[in-house]
């Protein structure tokens, strides 16, 4: 039920916020050739991702018209054809900007829903260490 779909979702999503960490540099070293200073000045701006999907999570928990699973799920279909792009871009070798743009447009979309299943595990799980 809601333990199962919270497992398969927070799965999904930790696999696309923390795989895209961990591909995003070497993307930036093997295609790009850059040095380790200038990949951690551009990664460096792509955390800045994850704090503007902070933002939009603020502003997106208490809206009374929409739930929290249609947001995931928004965010989710938005998040598709950004990674198409990505993956186009770099199969391309459209350029760094272009790379950097897709992923971190890619890295905020799929934050968003990540960092929702926080508020909606702790209202459907409800614990006496995680509760809101």
């Amino acid at each position: 039920g809601v333990a199962g779909y919270l497992s398969a979702t927070w799965s999904a999503f930790s696999v696309a916020v923390c795989g895209l960490s961990f591909v995003f540099p070497i993307l930036l070293e093997t295609e790009h050739h850059l040095n380790p200073f200038d990949q951690y000045a551009i990664l460096f701006f792509f955390t800045l991702a994850e704090g503007l999907s902070i933002i939009v999570v603020v502003f997106l928990v208490d809206l009374p018209n929409f739930g929290r699973n249609w947001f995931i799920l928004a965010f989710s279909a938005v998040a598709v054809p950004v990674f198409a792009g990505a993956a186009v871009a770099t199969a391309e070798n459209r350029g760094l900007v272009m790379t950097c743009a897709f992923c971190f447009a890619l890295k905020a979309l799929a934050s968003v829903p990540y960092q929702l299943m926080y508020v909606l595990s702790a209202e459907s799980l409800p614990t006496s260490h995680r509760s809101l």
